[in-house]
C-alpha cells in the first residue's frame, strides 16, 4: 500500500512539472502563431487586397489547435494563461484591424508584428530557462519526497 501510494505521489508530481511546461509552451506557440497570422495578413493585404475576414480564416487553418481555441474563446481561457497587458495587446491587435485603407492596414501590422515578435522571443527564452528549470525542479522535489 506504501508502494503504491509513494508512485501516485510521484504521478502527480509528474503531472503538475507538465503542466507548468505546457503553461510556457502554449505561450511560445501563440505568439509564434500571432506573428504568422500578421506575416500572412501583410503579404496578402499588398497583394491580393482581399477581405480581412476571409485572410483572418485561411490564415487560421495553419496556425496550431490550441492556438486556435484561445483565440476563438478570448474571454476564457487567455485570461489564466496570460497577463493583462498580452491580452489588451492581443484583443486590441483584432480590434484594429480593417479600421482604415491599404497603407493605414500596413502601418498597423508592422507594429503588431514587432511586438509579437518580441513576446516570441521572450517566450522562446522562457521556455528554454524557466519551463524547464520548473519541470526539473518539481520532478526533483517528487523524487526527493518519495524518498523520504
Amino acid at each position: 500500500m506504501k508502494f503504491f501510494l509513494i508512485i501516485l505521489l510521484f504521478a502527480f508530481c509528474i503531472l503538475i512539472a507538465t503542466f507548468v511546461y505546457m503553461y510556457y509552451l502554449i505561450r511560445k506557440k501563440l505568439f509564434g502563431d500571432m506573428v504568422y497570422i500578421c506575416k500572412y495578413l501583410k503579404n496578402n493585404i499588398s497583394f491580393n487586397k482581399n477581405e480581412i475576414n476571409v485572410l483572418l480564416t485561411d490564415s487560421f487553418q495553419n496556425i496550431n489547435s490550441s492556438s486556435k481555441y484561445i483565440l476563438k474563446n478570448n474571454s476564457k481561457s487567455i485570461t489564466k494563461i496570460f497577463t493583462k497587458e498580452n491580452k489588451s495587446l492581443i484583443n486590441d491587435f483584432f480590434k484594429s484591424l480593417g479600421k482604415g485603407d491599404v497603407n493605414f492596414e500596413m502601418n498597423n501590422i508592422d507594429y503588431y508584428l514587432n511586438n509579437f515578435e518580441n513576446l516570441e522571443s521572450k517566450s522562446k527564452e522562457e521556455v528554454k530557462t524557466k519551463a524547464l528549470m520548473y519541470f526539473k525542479l518539481i520532478i526533483g522535489f517528487g523524487l526527493i519526497l518519495c524518498i523520504l
